[in-house]
């Protein structure tokens, strides 16, 4: 999606927010929940985010942002819900933004042990 916003806004993302949001309508916050919580168009935008992109930059964006199977999901380490792109997105942004996430996934967790033969 940021490579979208970049592209519509000549290499701005906030640019290109905001031209898709005045291209569309409506409030920026609305085309930046598409990245946030979504990441992906909605399928009823797509269309429209295309002839967007055409106006300001001459050239239809060649990525598919139709409907995946995202959903709401419980998040397995705090248990809120949040919006999932699949169902092996089970892990909340909140969560993986901890210190103790980007520990364990960067491989730098003390606790973490390999296992020896």
């Amino acid at each position: 999606m940021l490579s979208l916003f970049r592209h519509i806004g000549g290499g701005c993302i906030a640019t290109g927010v905001s031209r898709i949001a005045n291209w569309c309508e409506i409030d920026r916050e609305s085309v930046k929940k598409w990245s946030d919580f979504f990441g992906r168009i909605p399928a009823r935008w797509y269309e429209i985010i295309q002839q967007c992109s055409i106006e300001h930059t001459g050239v239809r964006f060649d990525i598919d942002f139709m409907e995946t199977d995202a959903k709401r999901r419980k998040c397995l380490k705090c248990q809120s819900e949040f919006m999932s792109l699949s169902i092996g997105n089970r892990i909340c942004n909140t969560c993986k933004g901890t210190k103790d996430w980007r520990q364990k996934i960067n491989g730098l967790d003390d606790g973490y042990k390999t296992m020896e033969k």
